[in-house]
């Protein structure tokens, strides 16, 4: 199996190449450093645009030409292409059809926050089309020489218990031999902490909803005990979190979070 990672031109390419070099030493895959052309359509008869063209060309080559420096002699099998597409998610969807696929690793927005990730275009079309896992990078992120991934985080609510979303989250965390470290959510408006609310009753009904997303965890993972069984990852270990946070929503308490090794993935 192969590990695509889609390398934009220039600077922006760099968080998406370091991501995916590290899941490929985690889940011990080869590579595919892949950069999209797009042509023009209709064609240019005049050719008017063929110093674009070749701008656009030169760029996607010195892209690679830096991959290949970076990912350099080691014990990954590599290879580089340059694909030509009337866009560059069909350049991609074009090579994820075409070849053996297991992953795709894409970039966030230059236009996001340092260290979160923001979805482009490309990447919000590959994330909807894909029926492989998807790795999105933080901008700006870089593995700091990190040989391995060795925890995973998935968040996960009341509402989640009846799907398949932990075990899709251990059978990944299993592929990268790391631990799986499920996050809960307890989100306490503002308004509601302005009001006259005794705090041992808070704390007694968070303590009641804890247990319960701990007996919804501890269930499902245990339907997932033999999961490393014929596999090449280690069995997963899991761990709980719980964040109580007095903020509006749940995006306001992923955005509170450290900036740690946070990258976003889909798993189908």
């Amino acid at each position: 199996m192969t590990i695509l990672i889609a390398l934009a031109p220039g600077t922006k390419g760099v968080p998406a190449l370091h991501l995916g070099a590290v899941l490929a030493r985690s889940r011990v895959e080869d590579v595919l450093v892949c950069t999209v052309v797009k042509t023009p359509w209709p064609p240019d008869p005049n050719q008017s645009d063929r110093e674009f063209l070749e701008l656009q060309r030169t760029q996607a080559e010195a892209s690679l030409a830096h991959a290949k420096s970076y990912l350099g002699d080691g014990p990954l099998r590599t290879e580089f292409a340059v694909s030509q597409a009337s866009s560059i998610a069909a350049g991609l969807m074009d090579t994820i059809t075409a070849r053996d696929i297991s992953a795709v690793v894409l970039g966030s927005s230059s236009a996001g926050v340092l260290g979160r990730v923001m979805l482009r275009v490309v990447a919000g079309r590959i994330l909807n089309t894909a029926e492989i896992p998807v790795y999105v990078a933080p901008r700006n992120f870089e593995d700091g020489h990190i040989e391995s991934i060795n925890r995973m985080s998935v968040a996960f609510g009341r509402a989640d218990h009846d799907s398949s979303l932990l075990i899709k989250a251990a059978a990944a965390a299993n592929e990268l031999s790391a631990a799986l470290r499920v996050v809960c959510f307890a989100v306490r408006p503002m308004a509601a902490a302005n009001e006259a609310v005794e705090l041992g009753a808070e704390e007694a009904l968070v303590q009641k909803w804890q247990e319960n997303l701990k007996s919804d965890v501890n269930k499902t993972m245990a339907t997932v005990k033999g999961l490393s069984k014929g596999s090449k990852g280690a069995a997963t270990a899991t761990t709980m979190d719980v964040l109580l946070a007095r903020i509006i929503h749940e995006k306001c308490a992923i955005n509170a979070m450290p900036l740690i090794s946070f990258t976003t993935m889909r798993m189908r």
